[in-house]
């Protein structure tokens, strides 16, 4: 109440008091008018009291985004076991300016590829984040359209005669082995394990064109390939043997050849002496110095092994594999020499012998796909190239081989099993010497 109200309040309280007595009977005395708002308090405008600065903030229409951010992803990342990656992560999301952990999420796939997770890790950080999987909500609608069809099926099947039921059934086998459902199913069972398998599938098929590329001394091709296999997750050091050592040898020779005179004149040596002891492979290495492997295979009792294979003299040599057989320890032109404990060598037809064998679990013997490469001799500009082909290709199926010439026609591979090859090479020799004499 103000000083000014205060007086007006005192001065009725003066002027009741000082009026004359009437003859009625005393009233009791006047209640003194209540403080209640008066008029000028009502109309006074109330001065609003300044906000303090924790009131702004937590007033503020913002949200709070800290807890949408870099923190709670790191957050998440600790839970799924990944707090060794998170200095990494700190400085992918400087680097691409990501502030929120929505922004982490719309570009995860990215994330991943430049922190450096692996497939399983992928997989727990994604549910940690609640990341919607694309490829596990496609394998999700597969699985769910067949089943729903095979249910359809099945429904109509119970309603049939017995004639019309044939049909029916027929489809729902059919569509139980689709190699789509199959598949779908087994990566919505395990996402991680999928993902891994196909992703050492990749990088065996890559590694091989790259080392293809390098045997054939096709630089451009190579280098492609080798960047093709880094791109998709391949690991290769510099050590000897590996694809960075293969290629920095061969791009230092071609570069050798075309720079350095002396280097060009100890390389026409070398091809000088070859000329005069004709053709001759080099001694063997890799593959086919290494024994035969010991693998089990894995027959699923519908879709079978996975593989389609051919009979040879040397056994069973695999032409290609299912991308969902699991096959580990198999590629295309490995040669399965026994199974069970009973040869395939040897045989007019060795596929029925196979096909008797083949169960889950049986133990193979299995001769890898190699290469025996060499120098085809310096000199040699009057070979008739096409006949020489030619012949090679005509020697080739009897022993189960195939040969290649570089580009540069100054390498010559032959490729297949490793029993195969070991049995060629002396026929073979003398095949090339025809062109090539010593």
């Amino acid at each position: 109440m103000t000083a000014k109200q205060m007086e007006v309040m005192k001065a009725e309280l003066l002027e009741a008091q000082a009026a004359p007595p009437t003859s009625q009977a005393p009233a009791a005395p006047a209640a003194p008018p209540a403080p209640a708002a008066p008029p000028l308090t009502a109309a006074a405008p109330v001065a609003e009291a300044p906000t303090s600065e924790a009131e702004e903030k937590v007033g503020a229409p913002e949200a709070d985004e800290a807890g949408e951010g870099v923190a709670d992803l790191l957050s998440a990342m600790k839970e799924a076991g990944l707090g060794e990656h998170a200095e990494i992560a700190e400085e992918w999301c400087r680097e691409q300016g990501a502030e929120l952990l929505s922004e982490v999420i719309e570009f995860f796939d990215d994330f991943v590829a430049g922190v450096g997770l692996s497939t399983e890790e992928r997989d727990r950080l994604s549910n940690c984040l609640g990341v919607e999987d694309e490829d596990l909500k496609e394998a999700k609608r597969i699985v769910a359209e067949v089943e729903a069809e095979i249910a359809k099926l099945n429904t109509e099947s119970k309603k049939t005669s017995k004639k019309q039921k044939g049909p029916l059934l027929a489809r729902i086998k059919e569509l139980e082995n689709e190699p789509n459902y199959l598949a779908a199913q087994r990566f919505v069972a395990d996402p991680a394990a999928e993902r891994e398998r196909k992703r050492q599938e990749l990088l065996r098929r890559l590694e091989a064109k790259a080392r293809e590329a390098v045997a054939d001394r096709d630089l451009p091709k190579a280098t492609a390939a080798l960047a093709e296999f880094r791109a998709a997750g391949g690991i290769s050091g510099n050590e000897a043997g590996s694809l960075a050592a293969e290629l920095a040898a061969l791009r230092s020779e071609l570069a050798a050849e075309k720079r350095d005179p002396e280097e060009q004149r100890r390389r026409m040596e070398q091809r000088k002496a070859a000329k005069k002891r004709g053709f001759q492979f080099d001694p063997p290495e890799g593959a086919e110095a290494e024994p035969p492997r010991l693998v089990r295979l894995k027959v699923d009792p519908e879709l079978g092994a996975g593989f389609d294979a051919h009979a040879t003299w040397y056994g069973m040599v695999i032409e290609e594999i299912d991308d969902e057989s699991g096959q580990d320890g198999l590629g295309p032109g490995d040669c399965i020499s026994t199974i069970g404990g009973k040869s395939l060598q040897e045989m007019e037809d060795c596929e029925p012998v196979f096909i008797d064998c083949l169960e889950d679990g049986v133990e193979v013997e299995v001769e890898p796909k190699c290469h025996a490469s060499g120098t085809v001799p310096v000199g040699a500009k009057d070979v008739d190239w096409t006949a020489l082909q030619a012949d090679l290709a005509s020697f080739g199926p009897d022993y189960q081989v195939d040969f290649k010439l570089s580009p540069d026609k100054k390498q010559l591979r032959m490729s297949g099993p490793r029993a195969a090859v070991i049995a060629a090479r002396e026929d073979a020799t003398q095949v090339l010497a025809t062109y090539f004499p010593a």
